[in-house]
């Protein structure tokens, strides 16, 4: 979003997102004591609020992430699974198996489309 926007990125979000956000910067500054969970506003942002900024802003990210249904679909469950592990639950071994075996694809993918990136323009420049 900063890329595309600027540092001007943030009214490009939900403004229900918006509003819950600025209600917990609030929250935070009361407890000086306390520390924040961040300087900027996507700091204050849930798993959920990610999805719907790639949602709203899907001409954004759809370079970025191949498809829109499977960005959902992919986000939902680690906020599924972030959600058990934060409130002291434990994943059982499948679901630890399908975050870390999505992981090592998406960084396996991206490796690949580098090296893929890397031949294309040298096949253009030789």
């Amino acid at each position: 979003m900063a890329e595309r926007h600027g540092s001007g990125w943030w009214p490009k979000v939900p403004e229900r997102i918006q509003k819950t956000v600025k209600t917990r910067m609030e929250e935070d500054a009361k407890f000086r004591w306390h520390g924040a969970r961040g300087i900027t506003e996507i700091n204050y942002c849930d798993f959920g609020d990610l999805s719907s900024i790639i949602i709203t802003n899907w001409e954004v990210f759809e370079d970025v992430v191949a498809n829109l249904e499977w960005a959902k679909a992919v986000l939902g469950t680690l906020e599924k699974s972030r959600n058990i592990v934060m409130h002291g639950g434990v994943l059982v071994k499948e679901d630890l198996e399908r975050v870390v075996f999505r992981a090592v694809v998406n960084e396996r993918a991206a490796v690949l489309m580098d090296h893929v990136a890397e031949k294309s323009v040298s096949s253009y420049l030789s």
